[in-house]
């Protein structure tokens, strides 16, 4: 089982799945990809921690709250 989940925001807030990766490297260069070529905003969930461990917000990735739907996972 994959690690990290990748996720996009839409735009009533809710997250939406997009893809599972091993590699957080690749998952955070994904995330940036996807970003620049749609606009919107990607996150990376980590499954073992629970926690949101990148978004391509420009914000550090400790102010970056995971989706109400994804705590307590």
């Amino acid at each position: 089982m994959e690690r990290y989940g990748l996720f996009k925001r839409l735009a009533n807030g809710a997250p939406m799945w997009v893809c599972a990766a091993d590699d957080l490297a690749k998952a955070k260069n994904t995330i940036q990809t996807l970003s620049q070529q749609t606009g919107l905003e990607y996150f990376i969930h980590d499954f073992h921690s629970g926690t949101v461990v990148a978004s391509s917000r420009k914000t550090k990735t400790s102010e970056v709250e995971p989706p109400e739907s994804l705590e307590g996972n």
